[in-house]
C-alpha cells in the first residue's frame, strides 16, 4: 500500500450551486484565486481540525465565500487526475477536489461578496435545445467529423465515429450525455481548456490532443464552445449538470428550484431550463398530476398578465411514500 503524509496532498472541497430565475439556469462562480484569467466554482481547502464532516466543511467554505447557507446538498464525484493544477504540481503537491451539487431557490448575492451568477448555457452553448436544435451543436459536430477523418487508421476513425454519433449525431438528444459530449470536445481540441492545458501535459501524453504543435491553438475554438473555467472546473460543472439533469426524471428534486408555491408553468419552465429541451406540455402536466406530487392550494396566482393561474405546493410525503417517481420526458 502506497502511504501518503499530509503534504503530498491537497484536498479542495468544490460546490456546484444551481438556481433558476426567469426560466435561465444558473451556476454561482467567483473569481479565481489562482488566476485572474479565470473565474472558479466556489471552494475551499478542507480542514480536518475545523471541519467535522466534508459537507459541513463545504457549507462553512460556501457561507465564507458566498454568504448562502445551503440546504439540498449532493457529493458528486472526486476529481484528483494530474495536471489540473500545474500551480500546485510544480510545488510537489498533488491536488483532489471532492464536488458537491447544491439547489437553492432564486438569490440575490450581497454587495459584500464576490461572486456573481452565470447562465450555465454560457459555459455549453451547444446544450440549450429549447427552441430547437442549438446552432453550436452543428457546427461542433462539423469539427468532430473533421477530427475523425485526421485519425490515424480506419480502426480509430470508426471508433471516433461511433463517439460522435453517440454523443451528438442520430436519433433523440439525450440531455443526460453531457459529460460525455464536454470530454469528447476536450479530447477533439475544440474547447479552450484543451489548448490551456496542452503544455503541462507530459510528451507521451500529448498524442491524445490532436493539436498542430506549430500552433496549438489552431484547432480550438473555431466555433463557439463557451467560457473556460479555471482548473478542471467546467469538467465539474458537467458532471454535476449531467447528474442533475439525469435524477430530474426520478426524483423531485426540481422542487428544490421553486417558490413553496408555484404554478404548472413554472414547473415546465424549470425543468426545461435545468434540461435544455421543450416538454410536451399536456403530457408533462398529465403525468405530473398522476404523479401526485403536486397538491392545489385552493389560491390563484395574479401576477402575471392573462388568465390567473392556479397555485400548487409540493407534496413533501412523497419522499416518505415512493423512493422514486417519475418526472417525464414528454419532449416535443
Amino acid at each position: 500500500m502506497i502511504e501518503f503524509s499530509s503534504s503530498d496532498i491537497v484536498v479542495s472541497l468544490s460546490a456546484v450551486i444551481v438556481s433558476v430565475e426567469n426560466n435561465r439556469p444558473r451556476i454561482l462562480i467567483l473569481p479565481s484565486d489562482d488566476n485572474k484569467e479565470y473565474a472558479s466554482l466556489p471552494s475551499g481547502p478542507y480542514s480536518p481540525e475545523s471541519h467535522r464532516t466534508l459537507e459541513l466543511g463545504l457549507k462553512a467554505w460556501v457561507k465564507s465565500r458566498t454568504g448562502f447557507d445551503l440546504g439540498y446538498v449532493e457529493q458528486l464525484y472526486t476529481f484528483g487526475n494530474l495536471f489540473r493544477s500545474q500551480i500546485l504540481e510544480e510545488k510537489g503537491l498533488r491536488l483532489l477536489t471532492i464536488s458537491y451539487l447544491a439547489l437553492i431557490h432564486p438569490s440575490e448575492i450581497s454587495e459584500d461578496y464576490n461572486a456573481c451568477w452565470q447562465n450555465y448555457y454560457n459555459f455549453f452553448p451547444w446544450e440549450d435545445h429549447r427552441k430547437g436544435r442549438a446552432a453550436s451543436a452543428d457546427k461542433l459536430l462539423e469539427e468532430l467529423y473533421d477530427w475523425a477523418d485526421e485519425a490515424s487508421d480506419r480502426v480509430r476513425r470508426l471508433e471516433r465515429l461511433e463517439r460522435i454519433q453517440f454523443a451528438f449525431g442520430g436519433g433523440r438528444w439525450d440531455p443526460d450525455r453531457l459529460l460525455y459530449r464536454y470530454e469528447l470536445l476536450y479530447e477533439a481540441a475544440l474547447i479552450a481548456e484543451a489548448v490551456r492545458d496542452w503544455n503541462a501535459w507530459p510528451e507521451e501524453e500529448r498524442v491524445r490532443l490532436p493539436i498542430n504543435r506549430d500552433n496549438p491553438g489552431s484547432l480550438c475554438c473555431k466555433v463557439e464552445s463557451g467560457i473556460p473555467l479555471m482548473y478542471d472546473d467546467r469538467r465539474i460543472l458537467a458532471s454535476a449538470i449531467g447528474r442533475l439533469r439525469g435524477k430530474l426524471r426520478y426524483r423531485p428534486l426540481v422542487f428544490e428550484l421553486l417558490p413553496e408555491k408555484f404554478t404548472l408553468l413554472q414547473i415546465q419552465n424549470v425543468m426545461e431550463a435545468i434540461d435544455g429541451v421543450s416538454l410536451h406540455k399536456q403530457n408533462f402536466r398529465r403525468l405530473l398530476l398522476a404523479e401526485g406530487l403536486i397538491k392545489e392550494t385552493g389560491e390563484m396566482d395574479r401576477t402575471s398578465l392573462g388568465r390567473p393561474a392556479s397555485l400548487f405546493r409540493f407534496r413533501k410525503s412523497i419522499y416518505m411514500e415512493r423512493p422514486q417517481v417519475r418526472m417525464g420526458q414528454g419532449n416535443n
